[in-house]
């Protein structure tokens, strides 16, 4: 078990498995029964990209079972890719922000790690001007 990105990593899982969503939806760990919430459309996202970030090509490598809490009964898989030996987390971002009206449609959704995510934030970017914006300087 590790902490990371402010959850705990309480099991790892088969990255194809837990991108197709064909991983056990219970788990029992030290004792204790997780229920593993599904991520049927972050999943199908991950897939349209390739399982790599829109911005900077970071690959989605590893998968994990996470949860906020260790007194939490919910967990998610959470997918990861890995630089200089480091998890970073992958996340899925507006592409027209929904504080500036875009939907939740997966039309709408990209695949961008953490870190491309936050340089991006609220703003409407192309994935042109992100890239111009995360490895400026």
């Amino acid at each position: 078990m590790t902490y990371s990105h402010g959850v705990w990593h309480i099991a790892e899982y088969s990255l194809r498995d837990a991108i197709r969503n064909q991983h056990p939806h219970h788990l029992y760990v030290n004792g204790k029964l997780y229920e593993i919430r599904s991520r049927v459309k972050r999943n199908k996202v991950i897939r349209a990209y390739g399982g790599k970030c829109a911005c900077c090509g970071l690959h989605v490598t590893q998968a994990f079972v996470d949860v906020a809490s260790l007194a939490s009964y919910r967990a998610t898989l959470g997918v990861y890719g890995t630089r200089k030996g480091k998890l970073i987390r992958m996340t899925l971002d507006h592409i027209v922000p929904t504080s500036r009206g875009g939907s939740n449609s997966r039309s709408n959704l990209q695949l961008l790690c953490e870190p491309c995510n936050s340089i991006k934030a609220d703003k409407e970017l192309t994935i042109m001007d992100l890239k111009k914006y995360a490895f400026a300087g």
